[in-house]
Order: C-alpha cells, then structure tokens, then sequence
C-alpha cells in the first residue's frame, strides 16, 4: 500500500483500484442485482437483514455512478 500524498481520492468514496473496467462494474451491479431479488427470500427470517434492500440500493446508485463517469472519461 503506497502513501502517496498527491493520490486523487475518488468522487464517488467507493475505490474499485486500478484497472477497474467498465464489464466488471457491470458484472457487480447485474451480480447484485440478482442478490438483492432474491435476498427478502433467502433471509425473510433473519432480522439482522431488515435493512439490506436500502444498502443494496445504495452500492446499486454507486457503482452506476461509478459506470457512468468511466464510460464518459472512455468516450
């Protein structure tokens, strides 16, 4: 881990590294997506998971942001 001093920090607070490609933040979103469809299912008895849809929407927004930025700096 270096300690750069001059590293920009990234806009959005989620850090993909470097090499982050536009397929594998659309893999990560589709991949989550599909958890989060089945999560009220899988976990309906757990109260520890109450809150997980509104988490999953917010690392959803994120990574599309994220998507979003990239696909416009690649353009």
């Amino acid at each position: 881990m270096s300690n750069d001093t001059n590293a920009k920090p990234t806009p959005s607070g989620v850090d993909f590294g470097e090499g982050a490609s536009a397929m594998h933040i659309k893999g990560l979103i589709r991949n989550l997506q599909s958890e989060k469809s089945v999560h009220d299912t899988k976990f309906a008895d757990n109260p520890l998971h109450n809150d997980c849809l509104k988490r999953f929407d917010q690392v959803l927004l994120q990574l599309q942001d994220e998507l979003a930025k990239l696909l416009a700096e690649t353009a």
